[in-house]
């Protein structure tokens, strides 16, 4: 139950964190983007692997980075285009 907790405080902090990062109008906007929202659903599914012991934790880690690298380029990417067409 402690990891659960952990694991939910950790997504809050990361969820709020990435709103500054990425300049999101509001909580709203973020949370109405469905390739936000797509994000969270693989990081939600990656945590209950881990939960369900069906992962290790070195491996849970290691797919977490990868996949918070990849939504990061890929929100990098999207805003890239944005701006080049203002």
């Amino acid at each position: 139950m402690k990891k659960l907790i952990v694991l939910f405080c950790a997504v809050v902090v990361l969820g709020l964190s990435g709103c500054s990062l990425w300049n999101a109008r509001s909580m709203q906007d973020l949370l109405e983007d469905p390739h936000y929202r797509e994000y969270l659903q693989k990081q939600e599914d990656l945590e209950k692997q881990y939960l369900e012991e069906q992962i290790t934790y070195s491996d849970y880690l290691k797919q977490k980075k990868e996949m918070d690298n990849m939504y990061e380029y890929e929100v990098k990417e999207r805003n890239k285009k944005l701006q080049d067409q203002k």
